[in-house]
This record gives C-alpha cells, sequence and structure tokens, in this order.
C-alpha cells in the first residue's frame, strides 16, 4: 500500500485542520511528530485512514508514532 509522506507540521495541521483531526494529547504528540520529523525527514499517514476516526502517523520504519482523533461534533446551542 502506499503511504502518504508529510515532511513538516504545517503541512500535517493543515491537512487535520481541513480533514477536522485534533491532538490526542496535542504537547506530547507534537513532541513525537517533530523528534521524528527530525530525525528522519519525515511521517507517514495511509491515505485511506483520512476516512477514519482515528489516523496513525507512522515512522519511516513502520512503528506508531502517535495516532490523531476526528473532532467530535459540539452540542447545538439553543
Amino acid at each position: 500500500m502506499e503511504m502518504e509522506t508529510i515532511n513538516n507540521l504545517k503541512d500535517l495541521e493543515i491537512k487535520m485542520e481541513k480533514n477536522k483531526f485534533e491532538y490526542t494529547n496535542p504537547r506530547m504528540d507534537k513532541r513525537s511528530i517533530l523528534l521524528h520529523l527530525v530525525n528522519s525527514g519525515a511521517v507517514y499517514v495511509k491515505p485511506d485512514d483520512w476516512k477514519e476516526r482515528r489516523l496513525f502517523l507512522i515512522s519511516s520504519s513502520g512503528d506508531p508514532i502517535c495516532y490523531l482523533d476526528k473532532k467530535r461534533r459540539e452540542a447545538k446551542k439553543r
């Protein structure tokens, strides 16, 4: 299966916003992602995962770095 390559944090956050994903643990997730970007230059995503509720970011060695959750709908205001 072809993996989608993400080379910087800004690209990831733009795609997250577009597809309505959010960090599960923002501080630790950003730290882990940046560490992998610095060491290997990229993180990988399965393109089909953008349609799921949970998106796994994968390192170049195939290990999961962290996962992102789909934003939940907010309650309607009356």
